[in-house]
């Protein structure tokens, strides 16, 4: 048997994991006539059927899921390889990919970035602006910057600070009086004022729970904010236009002369900054000095 050609695994692993063509062209950045040669070419070579044609797409067969399982340590192993050769470059030059939240990218990363680059130049960042967790062990990224403590094995992690978080409203808001006269003893009035919250994720509805606040005697749910944006720069935005009531870091409001906090009394959990790298990787000067550079800038923000 000739040897196996890793782009042939390499589109089989992906149709494997997500069940169509399209989808594993996607993902990888191909074309499903590219994909579907693929798996033809490796079942013609391996003599064996991976995939059953349905009209739902392609069913894995028993033998494609034991294939499958052996493929994907394959790729494990090839991603170690290729983070413990990136662990041994020592050159203070190259690409740097970073993910964060939409958050820290926007208010924070810019100013870190302009830093490093003073004393290093020749340092180029590949920003990923996110609220999804990219998979540091499988390169998507180099360096994370988390609102959480990752629990995988194989990172190395450091809680570099804590940002104080508080509830403001604009002064243009139309009802910016009303918000003003708000009563911590009282907090269901809050809910007669148009409140800035998340679409899909629910930081905020946890923290409602936490500090106790229903509505009706009910939890708070999606319904009962005016404005839903699960991007920052929406719900930033939707704050400065006075469209009503915002939970923000007190640093990002500090310098907004437009803006107000109200019920200072009432005390949110802050947000927490974690700075996480691969375990190989942060061998490497680059990423390295890096990851130190984030670290001293995030702890004192």
């Amino acid at each position: 048997m000739k040897h196996l050609d890793w782009n042939l695994l390499s589109s089989f692993l992906a149709v494997a994991n997500m069940g169509s063509l399209s989808k594993a062209a996607a993902y990888l950045g191909s074309t499903q006539p590219t994909i579907g040669r693929h798996i033809e070419q490796l079942e013609l070579q391996l003599d064996v059927r991976l995939f059953d044609r349905t009209q739902q797409g392609y069913k894995i067969t028993e033998l494609g899921l034991q294939l499958a399982e052996q493929v994907r340590n394959m790729n494990k192993i090839a991603n170690n390889i290729a983070l413990t050769a990136a662990g041994k470059t020592q050159q203070v030059a190259g690409n740097v990919r970073i993910t964060a939240s939409e958050m820290i990218a926007i208010n924070h990363l810019p100013q870190a970035i302009a830093i490093i680059r003073k004393q290093h130049p020749d340092i180029n960042f590949e920003i990923i602006a996110n609220n999804q967790s990219d998979n540091l062990l499988e390169r998507e990224a180099d360096i994370a910057i988390r609102m959480y403590r990752p629990v995988q094995d194989d990172l190395i992690t450091r809680k570099v600070n804590d940002l104080e978080l508080g509830i403001f409203v604009a002064r243009s808001y139309p009802k910016f009086n009303q918000a003003m006269a708000l009563n911590p003893n009282h907090m269901e009035a809050i809910f007669k004022l148009d409140l800035i919250g998340q679409d899909r994720q629910n930081l905020i509805i946890n923290g409602f729970k936490q500090a106790g606040i229903k509505h009706n005697g009910k939890d708070i749910n999606r319904d009962n904010f005016a404005i839903k944006s699960d991007s920052h720069e929406v719900v930033w935005k939707s704050l400065l236009n006075g469209l009503g009531i915002s939970f923000q870091t007190l640093k990002a409001c500090e310098n907004h002369p437009s803006l107000v906090r109200i019920l200072p009394e009432i005390k949110l959990d802050s947000l927490p900054i974690w700075l996480v790298a691969h375990k190989e990787v942060k061998t490497s000067r680059r990423i390295r000095l890096v990851y130190d550079a984030f670290c001293d800038y995030f702890a004192k923000i």
